[in-house]
């Protein structure tokens, strides 16, 4: 039987999608949840939880448009 995923572990994949920076697809999700929760959900259960789907949705459209580099105020480069 299949594990029901909790709070937590979705946390976690939502974490995971925060730093994903290869190619996204649903399966390589689900193949990157493996090391990450202890096992690997199916596409349609990580598309059951709408804060997983706009999390994916979001990372998609991120690395669509690009990783875009933050201006640093002039503060901080002082500091630095």
């Amino acid at each position: 039987m299949a594990k029901h995923l909790s709070d937590i572990d979705i946390e976690k994949i939502v974490g995971l999608l925060d730093g994903w920076r290869d190619k996204l697809t649903w399966e390589a999700l689900c193949d990157a949840c493996l090391p990450i929760i202890g096992t690997k959900p199916a596409r349609q259960t990580l598309m059951k939880f709408s804060r997983l789907e706009r999390a994916f949705s979001a990372c998609k459209k991120r690395l669509k448009d690009g990783f875009q580099q933050l201006s640093v105020p002039p503060t901080l480069k002082v500091a630095a």
